[in-house]
């Protein structure tokens, strides 16, 4: 439970400054529990790409409180409505900025980090909770207007712990260095195509990185495949 979350996430920094050491030689994830139920709509996650397949395969086994008809679980609902444009058999799980604590871990020390909340929706459309930052973002709204009954929260924290646990206790980590290839590749190719100009008048070669990327691809393949032979 991090303070001063709210002013430049001084709390969670200047521990991971104090603990740089231990944490780049032992951690291994950080999940992150910030606004875990502002809304009743939707579970939204984020992770680095290591994770996103672990959650999404973790989040079929919990029963989450909109089911209805054949959609009972957490990735049955987020499936339904939050559906990835660029997969439609997978829901959204998008990638992480810096706005809460795990910005020190994954973006300063490099430690995998995955973020989840429940949201509102409105037209279809998951949006942020109302009250946030105001003075009526209290115990008492969330419970006459979010989650009366705690279904949320159970959710939640079912699969927050339950992937804690699978990564605390098993032998080989469920991370994917398959996605982390293709994210590189995709960034690789934004980079390119975004930036094409400014590239040409500053980088006399992007050949080194290129070359870092495919090297990368080839031996997540490869290791893929021990992986699971």
């Amino acid at each position: 439970s991090w303070g001063g979350e709210e002013y430049s996430l001084i709390g969670s920094t200047e521990w991971v400054e104090q603990h740089e050491k231990e944490l780049t030689e032992r951690a291994v994830v950080y999940l992150n529990a910030d606004t875990i139920v502002s809304g009743k709509y939707v579970l939204m996650t984020g992770g680095s790409p290591l994770v996103k397949d672990t959650i999404l395969e973790f989040s079929k086994t919990i029963m989450d409180p909109n089911a209805h008809d054949d959609k009972e679980t957490v990735f049955d609902i987020m499936l339904e409505r939050i559906p990835s444009k660029k997969d439609p058999s997978k829901p959204v799980v998008s990638n992480l900025g810096s706005g809460s604590d795990y910005a020190s871990f994954y973006q300063f020390i490099g430690v995998p980090a995955a973020d989840f909340y429940y949201i509102f929706g409105y037209n279809n459309t998951p949006i942020f909770y109302p009250v946030y930052h105001s003075q009526h973002d209290t115990f008492d709204w969330t419970t006459k207007f979010v989650d009366p009954d705690f279904t949320l929260h159970k959710a939640v924290t079912q699969l927050i712990g339950g992937l804690l646990l699978q990564f605390a206790d098993m032998p080989l980590l469920p991370m994917s260095v398959t996605l982390y290839a293709e994210a590189l590749n995709e960034s690789l190719d934004t980079l390119k195509n975004s930036y094409k100009e400014k590239l040409q008048s500053h980088a006399r070669s992007m050949g080194f990185l290129e070359d870092a990327v495919k090297l990368f691809q080839e031996t997540a393949k490869k290791f893929t495949t021990a992986r699971y032979a």
